[in-house]
């Protein structure tokens, strides 16, 4: 066999490989650390590997390729694990998207792990975080969490300026009535330049609009969760006059 240990993966390949190739009854003998076939006999007698070396050969490549699978599976199941525990736990943390696909799907850098796809529960398979991936990996009921609010809206695409004012989520969500203070927001985030962010839902920008005008804040996403910039007007066309033209709120 050429292991002193082989693992039961490997000697089940060895074992069927020399069964369909022989076309006899093959077992692995433990104490031997032997192939045994059984001849015409009928008896058990050990398989003279010198004789099928290009087996042996087979073999090995089919093992090697299947314990790259299994360290594939392996990084993949841990990656998911580690996503999870953090979803139980309700841990802070501290992702950031280092990068939008053009399908929006996304690659976050989490804990110092660059997580470009997730394994998923049902068959274990690496695929890109979309949305839904997305919000869970970020879902945290810590009050660091915040809002964007956003300078420009696609559909459900949403642009936004990082170096805008800011407000926590936790501070918002105390202003929305329900069911509005249940909504969860999930986002991207470069430094100092236009980010975007998905939501799976309408989000309530009359609601928002309306919980900014009383709270006197322009409402704006920030992950580390600074505190709210109240702004010293307090006429909405004076404080929308105040804000530069690209980040002007339409109180309407």
């Amino acid at each position: 066999m050429g292991e002193h240990n082989p693992s039961p993966m490997s000697i089940g390949i060895v074992v069927e490989v020399f069964r369909k190739h022989l076309q006899r009854h093959i077992t692995f003998d433990h104490t031997q650390n032997a192939l045994l076939m059984e001849n015409d006999d009928g008896i058990l007698v050990p398989v003279d590997m010198r004789d099928h070396a290009h087996l042996l050969h087979l073999c090995q490549e089919a093992i090697d390729l299947h314990e790259s699978e299994r360290l594939y599976r392996e990084q993949c199941q841990r990656i998911f694990e580690t996503v999870r525990n953090l979803q139980r736990a309700k841990a802070v943390v501290n992702a950031e998207v280092v990068e939008v696909q053009s399908d929006n799907s996304l690659v976050i850098l989490c804990h110092q792990h660059k997580l470009q796809g997730l394994c998923f529960p049902r068959n274990q398979m690496p695929g890109y975080l979309d949305a839904k991936g997305c919000r869970r990996l970020l879902q945290s009921g810590h009050r660091r969490q915040a809002l964007f609010v956003p300078s420009r809206c696609h559909g459900t695409i949403v642009e936004f300026s990082a170096r805008s004012r800011s407000i926590p989520e936790y501070v918002l969500r105390s202003h929305l009535a329900p069911p509005h203070n249940l909504i969860l927001f999930r986002c991207t985030h470069y430094s100092g330049r236009v980010a975007r962010f998905l939501t799976p839902q309408k989000l309530p920008w009359q609601a928002i609009k309306k919980a900014a005008a009383k709270l006197r804040c322009r409402i704006i996403i920030d992950l580390e969760g600074q505190a709210p910039t109240p702004l010293k007007s307090s006429s909405p066309r004076k404080r929308r006059d105040a804000m530069a033209p690209r980040e002007a709120w339409r109180y309407r």
